[in-house]
């Protein structure tokens, strides 16, 4: 009888043990990217929401001068006092440096003394938060 004998197996194992540790390799860094990018991405989210909120509320502001109704403006002084103070912990990753931190407390400086000065008409009002706004766009100027 003519029996067929199969191929050694010796010679196809090698080379399907390479296409399995290939695909789990494969697998492994796309994991650990995964990984990687998701905690950046956390990151990223703080310091975006941190300028969002200051934006939203430095917004409602000016647009309450413009609109002649600064009766809440007190609420939004307020808020970017409390927001202002996770600017320098947001941007930490970022490692910015001292220049930012400077940058950092003239916006702390220029809140404080928009909400010191509390404005009661829209023209104090625009008057205060000059500051604000001059003391952001120097920060983006400089850092983005």
């Amino acid at each position: 009888m003519n029996q067929s004998t199969p191929p050694p197996t010796s010679q196809r194992s090698p080379l399907l043990i390479a296409l399995i540790c290939l695909l789990v390799g494969a697998m492994a860094g796309a994991v650990i990217a995964n990984s990687v990018n998701q905690r950046i991405a956390a990151e990223h989210a703080w310091t975006r929401g941190v300028m969002h909120l200051l934006a939203t509320h430095s917004g409602a502001l000016g647009k309450a001068v413009k609109a002649g109704q600064c009766g809440d403006s007190h609420h939004h002084l307020d808020q970017l006092a409390a927001i202002e103070q996770d600017v320098i912990p947001a941007f930490s990753a970022a490692q910015l440096g001292p220049d930012f931190e400077s940058a950092a407390n003239k916006l702390r400086d220029a809140i404080a003394a928009a909400r010191q000065a509390a404005p009661s008409t829209c023209a104090a009002l625009s008057t205060a938060i000059k500051p604000v706004g001059e003391a952001c766009k120097n920060c983006h100027m400089q850092f983005r």
